[in-house]
């Protein structure tokens, strides 16, 4: 691990509407699973995607536009045949279309809007309720949020495609009436598929949705309350669109981690699995991280009376159980160390896996530590403090394909607080380094396949909001100065989220609210 980097510092109604998409009279679609009609058009030939050209999609032998494959309802057997195309085509992620990009620092172009809600009827987010994903390969990124009406919340989703530079229109995720959807999250394969979860705080129901070829599915029940209540979904997914979803859930005292695998081939969700299988304390905040061959990595944070500490289960490619679960960091030797969240993890295409959290050390100051899964030794290589000063929070992480990892984190000091960020790239880093005096929080970090690096915060100076960013033109250079996206005279602008494509071009979306208007917005940043 190397120093740390300082990126930024800083002094210091709602809405329900129900959404009909119509798509064919008297078809019936599965996005779960499904076969594949193809509409009138020269015909190409194909074994799987790696046959097809740019967009194109393998559809039942045929290659065709992505917009012109539609899903029939097929059955089990229709099923494995879309999962497996699925399978053999994404591994040629490279051929989704996404063109070159030139080298050279990130532009980021004036800001799209692509949902809008008059006060009247609502706003769109809050800080923790927007997700925006991508994968490479992938030429698209979804995004999932919730909009509030009165006393209740619904999750909606969309999608921004690269290549044309567009957003789709929103679309509603829920289907019940009466719910408060909570915590969306977004995970993307390497075909451009995007699974979602959320749970409904009313009921304490898990669902995930799917996005294949621009279509969301039915949402499908994956945790009810059945004397428990589940909570807080993540999802990881591979290349191919295996998933992993997730989330806590109390039993009288106790409070486990659990979840449940969706398998592409056979277009089906397995059975809940019980992942942090220590029978007593309170295992919460869990995440989840797929590698690109499947294996599957949870970790979370536990508490027991007074020690707390952050442990990991696995669960290999198609394995039947997840593995006993392992301690990866102890808070201050069990005594009076808190391990905060967000416990957070990713994984690269090589198999390596980072969890990273922070860690309350000697009663005093807290840290950021990460820990390092080594695919080549199969085992954690051992908690190791990545940031310089301490008193350090929120911990985001992101890696690449190669297993380059970028972190950031918000630091206070003196009445000041930063963006700090590190990288590990085989032992390469630069000396901290402050920007300027603002108030900054909730830094969000991806990295590319072509090593560029972004980091997008929020800050406030003086009463004005902007959204931040700095970048690594590549993961051996110095990172650039801040740049302003976008400002507000008031609290009315929402934390960024940022997603990068394969080739480096970045997308990062916020909310504004103004003049009685909520927007969610969004900017494609290119070279």
């Amino acid at each position: 691990m190397s120093e740390g980097v300082l990126l930024e510092s800083k002094r210091g109604g709602n809405m329900r509407r129900d959404v009909l998409v119509v798509i064919a009279a008297g078809l019936g679609f599965s996005i779960w699973g499904g076969a594949c009609k193809t509409l009138d058009r020269p015909a190409t030939s194909c074994a799987n995607k790696s046959d097809c050209f740019g967009n194109e999609q393998c559809c039942s032998g045929t290659c065709v536009k992505v917009a012109e494959c539609e899903l029939l309802d097929g059955g089990a057997d229709a099923g494995a045949d879309a999962g497996a195309d699925a399978g053999a085509g994404a591994g040629a992620g490279a051929d989704a279309g996404l063109p070159g990009v030139d080298a050279g620092p990130l532009k980021c172009g004036d800001a799209s809007v692509f949902d809008t809600v008059d006060a009247s009827m609502g706003s769109s987010s809050n800080t923790e309720e927007v997700a925006i994903a991508t994968r490479a390969g992938a030429d698209r990124a979804h995004v999932v949020w919730v909009k509030k009406f009165g006393s209740y919340q619904n999750s909606y989703g969309a999608t921004y495609y690269f290549t044309q530079r567009t957003w789709s229109a929103p679309t509603l995720l829920d289907t019940a009436s009466n719910v408060y959807a909570e915590s969306p999250r977004i995970a993307v394969d390497g075909n451009g598929t995007g699974m979602a979860t959320w749970y409904d705080g009313f009921a304490y129901t898990v669902y995930a949705s799917r996005n294949l070829s621009g279509i969301w599915s039915l949402p499908m029940t994956l945790a009810v309350n059945d004397g428990g209540s589940p909570r807080f979904p993540k999802v990881a997914v591979d290349r191919v669109g295996n998933a992993v979803v997730v989330w806590q859930q109390n039993r009288a005292s106790i409070t486990d981690v659990w979840a449940r695998r969706f398998d592409v081939q056979a277009a089906t969700w397995d059975d809940a699995g019980l992942v942090s299988a220590i029978d007593a304390g309170v295992a919460d905040n869990p995440d989840v991280a797929v590698d690109d061959t499947g294996n599957a990595t949870v970790i979370w944070r536990y508490t027991n009376a007074s020690a707390y500490s952050v442990w990991a289960a696995r669960r290999v490619f198609d394995a039947g159980a997840w593995s006993a679960p392992v301690e990866l960091g102890l808070g201050d030797a069990g005594q009076t160390g808190f391990i905060g969240f967000p416990s957070v993890v990713a994984a690269s295409a090589t198999g390596d896996v980072f969890a990273a959290w922070r860690q309350l050390v000697g009663g005093v100051e807290t840290y950021i530590y990460v820990n390092r899964f080594s695919a080549a030794s199969g085992s954690w290589q051992g908690p190791v403090r990545i940031d310089t000063l301490g008193a350090s929070w929120n911990p985001v992480i992101a890696t690449n394909s190669d297993g380059y990892l970028i972190a950031t984190w918000t630091r206070y000091d003196a009445g000041t607080q930063f963006i700090d960020a590190n990288r590990f790239t085989g032992g390469m880093g630069t000396e901290p380094l402050s920007f300027n005096n603002s108030y900054a929080e909730w830094g969000r970090v991806a990295v590319s396949d072509n090593a560029r690096a972004l980091v997008a915060w929020r800050e406030r100076d003086a009463g004005v909001y902007a959204v931040r960013f700095a970048q690594l033109a590549s993961l051996s250079g110095a990172w650039s100065a801040p740049e302003t996206l976008a400002s507000h005279p008031d609290a009315g602008l929402g934390v960024p989220y940022v997603a990068m494509a394969s080739d480096g071009r970045a997308v990062v979306v916020w909310y504004t609210e103004s003049g009685g208007r909520t927007s969610l917005r969004g900017a494609l940043c290119e070279p």
